[in-house]
């Protein structure tokens, strides 16, 4: 019966910890994108998903809804005559575009940046009556990992390109995040729990010296 009890608690403190580790998850939250004006000249958008009222797409594909602003965002262009220098100029939010520059046939490119909050508001539902949950949910908060750097899905530097860059050519940009809220028990009720587990095994061999 003791092994039976101690099963049991093993089994419940292993549920329990499964429980109150969130899982963390490549969000997305905008992409940029190459564009070819001529054989010549080209430039780069970078082009924000997220935060109201204007970027958010009620789309569960970009679920942030929180505004997110970005810092350090860098460039790097490669060509036939090696790297490029690229000027970025912010327009507003985490859109920018940079000047039209001299680029026959670029070869790639890489980006990178962070976010500058901690926390992002997501409804990963994609409600369609807006940022209210409703129906499909309400939002939640999340923590955004890795210093926020922004990434690809599979949490490599942005990279486009490699032999050619194509007009139209485009990369997601993600952050790591996990759920800020998560279903950890609180101090006190552990400690009922303990305190009656232990209980029930002192009754046991109670009972048994008994017998």
């Amino acid at each position: 019966m003791r092994k039976v009890i101690t099963r049991g608690v093993l089994t419940l403190f292993a549920v329990l910890f499964l429980a109150s580790r969130a899982s963390a998850a490549p969000i997305a939250i905008g992409w940029v994108q190459w564009g070819q004006l001529d054989d010549d000249l080209g430039f780069f958008s970078i082009v924000s998903q997220n935060g109201l009222p204007g970027n958010w797409l009620g789309d569960a594909a970009f679920p942030v809804v929180s505004n997110l602003t970005v810092s350090d965002f860098q460039l790097d262009v490669t060509g036939p005559g090696g790297g490029i220098d690229v000027t970025l100029n912010l327009l507003g939010g985490m859109n920018y575009d940079s000047d039209a520059f001299f680029s026959p046939f670029p070869t790639g490119a890489t980006l990178t940046g962070h976010v500058n909050q901690l926390t992002a508001m997501l409804d990963v539902n994609g409600d369609p009556n807006g940022p209210t949950g409703g129906a499909d949910g309400p939002l939640t908060l999340w923590n955004i990992l890795n210093g926020g750097n922004i990434t690809d899905i599979n949490g490599n530097i942005v990279t486009l390109g490699g032999q050619s860059l194509r007009d139209g050519e485009r990369q997601i940009l993600y952050i790591e995040a996990e759920p800020a809220i998560t279903a950890v028990p609180e101090p006190a009720s552990m400690f009922l729990l303990g305190s009656g587990v232990v209980g029930l095994i002192a009754r046991r061999r109670k009972a048994a010296r008994k017998a």
